[in-house]
C-alpha cells in the first residue's frame, strides 16, 4: 500500500534564464523567493548580458553558488535580439528587466517605445515568445510604471494571452515593505497553464500584507530635535548607513563621496532631496546618481544630522555644511536594494560604474514578493 511520503509530488525542476541580467538581482530575488518552497527546486541558471562589467560582478558574487542544489550555473555575453528559439528550448522560467528608457518620462527622454532601438532585444523576446513550441512555465517581468501604459505592454500582454498566461500586474515602491526609498516600478509575474490566458484581478498597487510601520523604541535623543517622529512607514535610513570609519576603507578618500563647495554653494542645492538617519524616504536611485545633480537626482545624506527637518536650507549651504553632506555610498545602496551583505563589487571597479550597476538593477524585496504571488499558489 502506498504511503503519505511515496505518493508526494517531487519538486519540479526550475531552468532559470535571466535576461538583461545586470548585477544578477533578479536571480538573487529567486533564489529567496525558493528558499522555503518544497515545491520547486533550482537546477540551472543561464544569464544573458551584453555588458562586461555586469557580467564579472555578477561572475564574483554569484555564477559559483549552489546553496539551493543549482547543477549548472553560466553567463552568456550576447545580445538578446540575436537569440533564437534553439537557444532556450530546456528554459522553463524567464526572467526579465528590459531596458526602460524607452517608456520613461523624465527629462529629454524620447519616449519612443517600441521604435527605440533599445527595444529590439525584448521586440526579439516577443517574437519567440510569440510561436515556441514550449513557452517557459513562468514570466517575471520588471519595468518602469510608464511601460504599463504603452503599446509594447499591450502587445506583451496579448502575447501571455495568446500563449495561455495567467498573470498578475503590479505597480509597488520597495517603501511597501519597509524599505526606506521611494522608487514605484510596473512587475508582471506570468504562468502557464491548460486554461485560456488572462489578467488576474486588478492592478496591484500595494500588497496584501503590508509589514506594520516602524516603530522607533529607542528615546527621543537629547538634543532638541523638535521634528523627531518615531513612527515611519519604512525603517529609518540608520540602518542602512556604513559608519565612516567603514566608509574610509572602502573609499580612503572620502572627498569622493562628499559634495564639494562649489557645488553646495549653488543656489539650486537647497532644492536638492537631503535626508538624515532618522529619516524613513529617500528618492528614486538611478544609474546616472553621483554624476547628475538636479531635484530629480537619487538623496543626498547628511552627516551628523538626524533629520531633513533640521537643515538649514540657504542660497549658500557651503558655509554651514562643508564636508557635511554626501552621496550614499554603492555599498549602502546594494543593502537599500535588498542585496546580501556578502554581495560586494571588485575593486577595480570604479565609483562612477558601480552607481551605474546598482542603479540598473531590481529592488530584490519586492521582486521576491511578486515572485511568491505566483510561486506560493
Amino acid at each position: 500500500m502506498a504511503t503519505l511520503s511515496s505518493l508526494a509530488v517531487p519538486p519540479l525542476s526550475l531552468h532559470v534564464t535571466e535576461f538583461f541580467s545586470g548585477i544578477g538581482g533578479m536571480r538573487l530575488a529567486l533564489q529567496n523567493a525558493l528558499s522555503d518552497n518544497p515545491k520547486y527546486t533550482l537546477r540551472t541558471v543561464t544569464a544573458y548580458e551584453s555588458n562586461d562589467v555586469c557580467n564579472t560582478c555578477y561572475a564574483h558574487n554569484l555564477e559559483g553558488v549552489n546553496s539551493l542544489g543549482l547543477g549548472e550555473s553560466r553567463i552568456i555575453r550576447k545580445n538578446i535580439e540575436q537569440l533564437k528559439e534553439a537557444d532556450l528550448l530546456t528554459s522553463n522560467v524567464w526572467t526579465m528587466s528590459p531596458p526602460c528608457q524607452p517608456f520613461t518620462k523624465t527629462k529629454g527622454s524620447l519616449e519612443k517605445g517600441s521604435e527605440d532601438a533599445r527595444s529590439k532585444a525584448f521586440s526579439n523576446l516577443m517574437s519567440i515568445l510569440r510561436s515556441m513550441s514550449n513557452p517557459p512555465k513562468f514570466i517575471f517581468l520588471e519595468n518602469v510604471a510608464p511601460f504599463n501604459t504603452s503599446p509594447v505592454h499591450t502587445e506583451f500582454t496579448s502575447i501571455l494571452k495568446s500563449r495561455g498566461y495567467t498573470y498578475k500586474e503590479f505597480e509597488l515602491s520597495p517603501m511597501h515593505f519597509s524599505v526606506p526609498n521611494n522608487r514605484t516600478r510596473f512587475y508582471i509575474s506570468a504562468e502557464r497553464t491548460d486554461g485560456e490566458g488572462h489578467r488576474i484581478g486588478e492592478l496591484i498597487t500595494e500588497p496584501e500584507n503590508p509589514p506594520p510601520p516602524y516603530i522607533d523604541s529607542n528615546p527621543v535623543p537629547k538634543e532638541d530635535y523638535n521634528n523627531y517622529v518615531p513612527i515611519c512607514q519604512a525603517s529609518p535610513l540608520s540602518q542602512y548607513i556604513l559608519p565612516d570609519s567603514t566608509l574610509q576603507l572602502l573609499y580612503p578618500d572620502l572627498s569622493a563621496l562628499l559634495i564639494p563647495p562649489s557645488t553646495l554653494s549653488k543656489p539650486f542645492f537647497k532644492g536638492m532631496s537631503i535626508v538624515g538617519s532618522s529619516d524613513c524616504v529617500t528618492f528614486c536611485f538611478t544609474s546616472s546618481y553621483g554624476k547628475t545633480m538636479h531635484k530629480s537626482s537619487g538623496s543626498l545624506f547628511a552627516r551628523h544630522v538626524l533629520s531633513y527637518k533640521d537643515i538649514n536650507k540657504s542660497d549658500d549651504m557651503s558655509i554651514e555644511y562643508q564636508n557635511a553632506i554626501r552621496f550614499f555610498a554603492p555599498e549602502e545602496l546594494l543593502k537599500i536594494f535588498g542585496f546580501p551583505e556578502s554581495f560586494e563589487y571588485q575593486p577595480e571597479i570604479s565609483l562612477k560604474r558601480k552607481y551605474k550597476l546598482i542603479g540598473q538593477s531590481v529592488n530584490i524585496k519586492v521582486v521576491e514578493y511578486i515572485m511568491n504571488s505566483i510561486l506560493n499558489e
